[in-house]
């Protein structure tokens, strides 16, 4: 199968990944992380084409975490697992600080995930909040 993205992926081992749909929030699991999209892992579906936003913050152990970052996401594809969707949402409309925050926060990814380090958060991801 060909890559068809053209951006850098980094295996999301420490990212904190919160769903924000509206006035609802709930913790998913990332599968990897990049400048121009994110695929995570979620119990509920998502339509192709839902708009909502994304909580990001680093674990960095020893109750240390980054600033959560959050950004708005489009839905792109969903593939059913099971009993849960794998999906992926690209980046919707950033504005400057949002991509300079993304930015950064890839870079902590690169300099803290090795890439031969592909193992993912998993288990139960309920609701936050």
């Amino acid at each position: 199968m060909t890559e068809r993205r053209q951006d850098k992926r980094f295996a999301a081992v420490e990212l904190i990944v919160v769903l924000i749909k509206g006035e609802r929030e709930r913790r998913v699991a990332a599968r990897d992380i990049g400048a121009g999209g994110i695929c995570f892992v979620d119990r509920h579906p998502l339509k192709i084409g839902a708009k909502c936003r994304v909580r990001l913050a680093l674990d960095f152990g020893q109750d240390r975490f980054s600033e959560p970052l959050e950004l708005p996401i489009r839905a792109v594809w969903s593939t059913r697992l099971k009993g849960r969707f794998q999906i992926g949402a690209s980046f919707d409309q950033l504005d400057e600080q949002q991509q300079l925050d993304l930015q950064t926060l890839l870079h902590l990814c690169e300099r803290e995930v090795s890439q031969d380090d592909i193992r993912f958060r998993t288990g139960d991801h309920g609701a936050v909040g």
